[in-house]
């Protein structure tokens, strides 16, 4: 027959005879792991960590150069998009109405054709240089129909501090608006000297393509920039150029001052060896400090970077040598103490150079190697120190810790044996320890557990519908627009997103209608915001019975609503478009209202477009219809590298 031993007998024993042996064991694995991160693994990965931390910084430089090519790109596009609204004006000259801009101008003291009136589009300026004819007049009125899109431009697109048109015989016009343009440019400028000029014009530019400046000193007072240029022509002659300006200081903060490269100094050169921009580790480095802030006055003359930012024309020096070797791809000293990184932004040909201190990353990988082994050894040191003070007080605790555990235990057994017997269990007052009360716990309540099972259950489901429809209320008014009660804008950015990947993945077409209730401020004035509401609440009515059950409707903001036509290409949606305007023009509203609604078409091209380019085409086709009178639907297409409106 087997002896049984008591718990209490069989705990002590246990601790007497295995905590010593397991602290033994822990110690002695302790040991033998600090060696093996000593003398092996760290010492065997140090290469492998160093490889890795050049290949991220590789790979770091790699992505802003992607980053910075993108953004080139969408800022040349935004300059073409400017130019087809000058062109638009001077193409279609005569169609261009200007009578009422005419309040908005006068000649300052200094002889300067200035706007005098900020009405929130650009200023205009005109040299006093040139004779104040009735065209030079009627060209600066006319080109007031411009101001949206620069407007536009400069506000959706944090990178673009200013648009701006200049002209052959030395007008300007410019957004932001400038309270003081005829005083901040001075009496006489000649247009042609400027480099954001001349390098657009035929000598420069015989492509006709967008270009873009090197550095120099703003004449309107954003300090030192960089400008992305297009040429206006009205048949073959070079009217003006337009431009979008981008300081050399967000270029630096949005596109070469990462964390990733918050050590490693990062510049952006010519080919010809000019240093256009670079952050703060690389001014350290070169010796220069990048031009912000300089002050110069009125600026009456092309402003350049002095011929220190020129690598080539820098003091002999280490850093001169080898960084004219990095220009022309040619190998660099081997006692030269920086890695190099780069690569070409090809809209551009300029080079971003990444140069990252040789012993950088050994320092890096030195620190952390010395900073784990220290904390490894303190680890070790602190287990030894406990299991001491353990032993040492277990010695005095075991009968005190076996007592507390086998007596709630023997009795815990005792009721068990009576519950088989009357059916009832009396409960243990709490022990102290967690696991021995949980199953006296549990033990108790598994009888009234099962008594009261289906009565949970039958609440849990009830519980459960009724999340279920709270969930359901709560998603419907989150993409429903509580006025209307048209799906919001929230809404809609899905639906467009969805249609971008099915046009994308299939092929199939799809159009969005973007339009705007006519002279709705006016509304609102004489009858106010509630009856505005009601006109609101009437034209959603109207453009849901208008359309088909798969096109999705909604209010895009204020008076503006916006309808995906799916699988509709742009003659289709057009015509929907035709249809709704013509039924709005026929429909008393709320008070006897009659409205009207200039509207904007867009098709999405998949081979060239995203979801924010049928947008933001529906919208300058909106412009457009605005522009032409109201009350009328334009459609907008692209013709190469332009936009025509139908």
């Amino acid at each position: 027959m087997k002896i049984q031993t008591k718990f209490k007998d069989v705990l002590r024993d246990f601790i007497y005879r295995y905590t010593i042996l397991s602290a033994i064991l822990i110690l002695g694995f302790a040991v033998m792991l600090y060696g093996v991160l000593y003398y092996g693994v760290f010492q065997e990965t140090f290469d492998l960590f160093e490889t890795e931390v050049k290949e991220n910084i590789n790979d770091e430089i790699k992505n802003e150069i992607r980053q910075m090519s993108f953004h080139f790109d969408d800022l040349a596009s935004q300059t073409r998009l400017l130019g087809q609204a000058y062109s638009d004006v001077f193409n279609q000259y005569d169609k261009y109405d200007y009578v009422h801009f005419k309040a908005l101008f006068d000649i300052h003291e200094n002889g300067v054709f200035y706007k005098t009136e900020n009405d929130g589009g650009s200023s205009l300026y005109y040299s006093a240089i040139t004779p104040l004819t009735d065209y030079a007049v009627e060209k600066a009125l006319k080109t007031e129909w411009t101001g949206p899109v620069m407007k536009h431009i400069v506000d959706e697109n944090e990178l673009i501090v200013q648009s701006y048109f200049n002209t052959f015989d030395n007008m300007n016009r410019i957004y932001p608006f400038l309270e003081d343009v005829a005083t901040v440019f001075g009496p006489f400028q000649d247009i042609q000297t400027y480099q954001f000029y001349y390098l657009a014009d035929k000598d420069h530019n015989p492509n006709r393509e967008t270009v873009w400046t090197l550095p120099y000193l703003d004449p309107a007072g954003q300090g030192w920039i960089i400008s992305c240029l297009y040429p206006i022509y009205r048949d073959d002659f070079l009217e003006g150029v337009v431009g979008i300006d981008v300081t050399l200081k967000k270029l630096v903060e949005h596109s070469m001052s990462g964390n990733a490269l918050g050590d490693v100094a990062v510049l952006l050169v010519d080919s010809s060896g000019e240093i256009i921009a670079m952050n703060e580790k690389a001014e350290i480095v070169v010796g220069l400090k990048e031009a912000h802030e300089e002050n110069y006055g009125i600026v009456t003359s092309n402003i350049v970077k002095p011929s220190e930012f020129n690598v080539y024309s820098m003091a002999p020096s280490a850093i001169k040598e080898n960084m004219i070797a990095v220009i022309e791809s040619k190998p660099v000293s081997d006692n030269f103490n920086y890695v190099i990184h780069k690569g070409t932004i090809e809209q551009t040909n300029w080079q971003l150079i990444g140069l990252s201190e040789k012993d950088y990353v050994d320092k890096k990988l030195t620190t952390i190697y010395d900073e784990v082994l220290k904390n490894l050894l303190i680890i070790i040191i602190c287990m030894i120190l406990l299991f001491a003070f353990l032993l040492n007080l277990y010695r005095h605790r075991i009968k005190v810790v076996s007592d507390r555990v086998s007596i709630p235990l023997e009795y815990i057994i005792r009721q068990t044996k009576d519950y088989a017997v009357k059916g009832e269990y009396s409960s243990l007052s709490e022990s102290g320890i967690k696991e021995i009360d949980d199953l006296n716990k549990g033990i108790y309540m598994m009888t009234k557990e099962i008594k009261e099972r289906e009565v949970r259950l039958l609440e849990a489901q009830i519980e459960h519908q009724k999340a279920e429809k709270t969930i359901e209320a709560y998603y419907k008014d989150a993409i429903t627009d509580e006025l209307t009660q048209l799906y919001n804008r929230r809404k809609i950015d899905d639906v467009i997103d969805s249609e971008v990947k099915r046009s994308r993945r299939y092929n199939k077409s799809f159009s969005v209608i973007l339009l705007d209730i006519d002279y709705f401020k006016e509304i609102n004035d004489e009858y106010g915001h509630q009856t505005g509401d009601e006109v609101l609440k009437s034209v959603a009515g109207i453009l849901k019975a208008n359309v088909r059950e798969s096109d999705v409707v909604s209010r895009w903001g204020g008076d503006e609503f916006l309808i995906v036509t799916i699988e509709t290409d742009i003659v289709v949606a057009s015509s929907i478009a035709e249809k709704i305007r013509l039924e709005l023009e026929g429909t008393v509203l709320y008070h006897n209202i009659v409205v009207t609604t200039s509207v904007g078409v867009a098709d999405f091209d998949n081979r060239h477009d995203d979801a924010r380019d049928i947008i933001r085409k529906a919208d300058l086709a909106l412009y457009e219809a605005k522009n032409r009178g109201k009350n009328n639907v334009v459609s907008i297409e692209k013709n190469g590298e332009h936009h025509e409106y139908k």
